[in-house]
């Protein structure tokens, strides 16, 4: 019974596994974990002068990088760009000191010696002098290729300090460029501000005047009707209040510009006259 129930136990986790695993392979933090784990063994296996291995770590951590570019767009963008960017670096670096080690190891391999063949019927042999150029150490061998390496080494840095150096100012010019642009914009904001609100006082003022002339033109309409419902000598009086009331009239009718000088009448007594003078 105990057997039975080890068996189904062991089906199950081994059911269970692959969805695991597959859940596993589709997290981005697995694959962003795993991306900079090889890009650490590369690192190691720079340091130890394994540059074809190193430069096959530093690609198999760019596809990773790439992957989580192509499926997971939106996983922390910022930390994405910035590994990728670190992981590019480093294999146009490791890239550069693998075809370095490459050309000197071509460089100080010996050429095959040839003897020369004995030629048939020859005499004795004479005796000869063999110079033998003299083999380069291994020592002698290793130094120039730890001084390229470091000489490639220092201009792929001075060349990333170069480039963040650009990039820093590039940053500075944009941030300069917002800043003048906000400024600017503040500006014509508050100029446009300034102009509404003026706009709108002269608006105010405007319709203020607009209903004291429709006052005043109420009660000169009222006066002229009780003086012709008295009845009495108010000649000279209506003429006045009739000024007063085309006055009134033509200034609503022209916005507030009541008529000049010369287009009152004499026609209306002192008061009119009067009345026409102060007005215009």
């Amino acid at each position: 019974m105990k057997r039975i129930g080890s068996i189904l136990l062991a089906g199950f986790f081994f059911l269970l596994a692959p969805g695991q695993l597959r859940a596993q392979a589709d997290d981005p933090s697995e694959i962003f974990l795993k991306a900079y784990m090889t890009s650490q063994q590369g690192e190691k296996l720079e340091h130890d002068n394994q540059f074809k291995a190193a430069l096959a770590k530093y690609r198999s951590a760019g596809s990773l990088i790439e992957e989580l570019h192509t499926k997971h767009s939106d996983w922390q963008p910022a930390i994405v760009e910035y590994r990728g960017r670190k992981i590019s670096e480093s294999i146009l670096r490791v890239q550069d000191k693998a075809a370095t080690q490459n050309d000197l190891a071509a460089a100080s391999t010996p050429l095959p010696e040839t003897t020369p063949a004995l030629r048939e019927n020859a005499g004795p042999a004479q005796p000869s002098t063999e110079i033998v150029a003299p083999r380069p150490s291994a020592a002698s061998a290793q130094a120039p290729s730890d001084v390229a390496i470091k000489d490639a080494t220092k201009k792929l840095h001075d060349k990333i300090d170069q480039l963040e150096a650009e990039l820093q100012k590039s940053r500075s010019e944009r941030d300069t460029a917002e800043k003048e642009k906000q400024s600017l914009d503040g500006r014509r904001l508050k100029d446009t501000s300034s102009k509404l609100g003026k706009a709108q006082g002269e608006l105010d003022k405007s319709r203020g005047s607009e209903r004291e002339v429709r006052d005043q033109l109420a009660q000169a309409q009222e006066s002229l009707k009780k003086l012709q419902s008295s009845g009495g000598n108010t000649t000279k009086e209506q003429q006045a209040l009739r000024a007063e009331v085309a006055y009134l009239r033509d200034t609503l009718t022209r916005g507030g510009k009541g008529k000049s000088p010369d287009q009152c009448k004499d026609g209306g007594g002192e008061q009119a006259n009067r009345w026409c003078h102060t007005r215009t």
